[in-house]
């Protein structure tokens, strides 16, 4: 998978950049305005003088024209064929710069003046060293302006990154309940500032629509359980009229479980829906399990043998979801076949079912637990956000175990 550069970092390659070229454009403009100010300072200064030899010739045409180590000057008449340098021969009227390494620096002013064409020849290489110095103070120039660019491009990606990163760590912090937020009041009113409106404004359509979605399901649960209700008596009548008829014994104990399975989840879903959590009492958990045992074992077949097993003394548990917590999982288990046994060991931390039969593996509360994995039945099912809502955990151990832990970071 291509990974991308941090936004960080192309802030900081993007000042980098831009401080070079500005470095290089600067340097570049310098090299020429410096080059065409020598030329026209040469030209107008070997023009000028010209035309003042021009003038003296006129007047003695025996002048001497000058001739030094800096400044030289030859004279060719009309009609005269006076041998001149060889780098001289073939120039044109104008001002000509040297074209080699060794006359680097030399300027020639060639002038048709009526003394006749005077060439001029300057030599100005103290000038060259000096741009070649220049040359050299623009290359330190460029290099110190990639630094200082790299250095306020740092700065700058520091600067406009910090409140990003904490916008984000204030979205990091938010609660996975929705829940309005005012993350805009924080931000100036600029992009960041848009995108914390636009996370507020989410977080308030989201509390909207779970309100909504609360309200369905209360008035849903609260709607199902007159029907169920009416289920229930029909359910008791005809419990007392098929007492003499044994062949109807199972499938009216399939149906009476069937109801109380129906109504337990209906009492998870209005709970869940009014955010009507049970408050917490102190129970005495081995006595309580035994009666929840009891109770799931009403009408179940003599084949099921129910073993409790293990010590949790006195806890504070909010009795009434715990209830119906632990009696969907009895039913659970129950309901595997074939089952011979169903051991259940109690702890200070939890509860743990294993059920035992020809087709079920045996497991053991105190084997490792590498393969416990989430129960996708129980973990995303009305028992389960309502075991999540009290900080509990549900496992599947495997097919034939499960366990339920009050205390999520200790193994059963």
């Amino acid at each position: 998978m291509r990974r991308h550069m941090s936004f960080r970092a192309r802030v900081m390659l993007m000042a980098i950049g831009m401080g070079l070229v500005m470095s290089l454009v600067f340097a570049a403009a310098a090299i020429f305005i410096t080059e065409r100010y020598e030329h026209v300072l040469v030209g107008a200064l070997l023009q000028d003088q010209a035309n003042a030899w021009a003038e003296r010739l006129a007047e003695d045409p025996q002048a001497r024209l000058p001739s030094s180590e800096l400044q030289r000057a030859y004279l060719r008449r009309p009609g005269e064929t006076t041998p001149l340098p060889a780098h001289l021969t073939g120039l044109t009227p104008g001002v000509h710069e040297g074209h080699s390494s060794s006359d680097d620096g030399l300027h020639v002013g060639v002038f048709d003046t009526p003394a006749g064409r005077i060439y001029l020849e300057i030599d100005l290489r103290e000038i060259e060293a000096l741009e070649r110095y220049l040359l050299h103070i623009l290359f330190i120039v460029i290099f110190a302006g990639a630094l200082l660019s790299s250095l306020l491009g740092w700065w700058l990606a520091r600067s406009a990154t910090r409140p990003l990163r904490r916008l984000a760590g204030e979205v990091e912090r938010l609660d996975t309940a929705p829940h309005i937020t005012d993350l805009a009041a924080h931000q100036p009113r600029d992009e960041l500032g848009r995108v914390a409106l636009a996370i507020d404004s989410y977080q308030r359509r989201l509390v909207e629509a779970e309100q909504v979605e609360r309200t369905f399901f209360a008035d849903a649960s609260h709607e199902l359980r007159t029907p169920v209700a009416v289920v229930r008596g029909a359910l008791e009548l005809l419990e007392e009229d098929v007492q003499s008829e044994p062949h109807l014994q199972a499938p009216m104990q399939r149906l009476r479980r069937g109801v109380d399975e129906v109504s337990t989840l209906l009492d998870a879903l209005l709970r869940l829906a009014r955010r009507q959590l049970a408050t917490l009492e102190t129970v005495d958990v081995d006595s309580w399990m035994q009666q929840q045992i009891e109770i799931a074992t009403q009408g179940q077949p003599n084949l099921v043998n129910v073993r409790l097993e293990g010590h949790a003394g006195t806890l504070p548990l909010p009795l009434r979801d715990a209830e119906l917590v632990v009696s969907a999982l009895l039913r659970s288990m129950l309901a595997k076949r074939p089952l011979h046994t169903l051991l259940v060991t109690i702890s200070p931390q939890g509860i743990f079912f294993s059920a035992q039969g020809d087709a079920l593996s045996t497991s053991d509360p105190t084997a490792p637990r590498a393969a416990t994995r989430s129960d996708s039945r129980f973990g995303n099912s009305l028992i389960g956000r309502l075991a999540i809502a009290h900080g509990w955990r549900i496992d599947l151990i495997d097919d034939a175990a499960i366990s339920i832990r009050w205390v999520d970071d200790v193994n059963l």
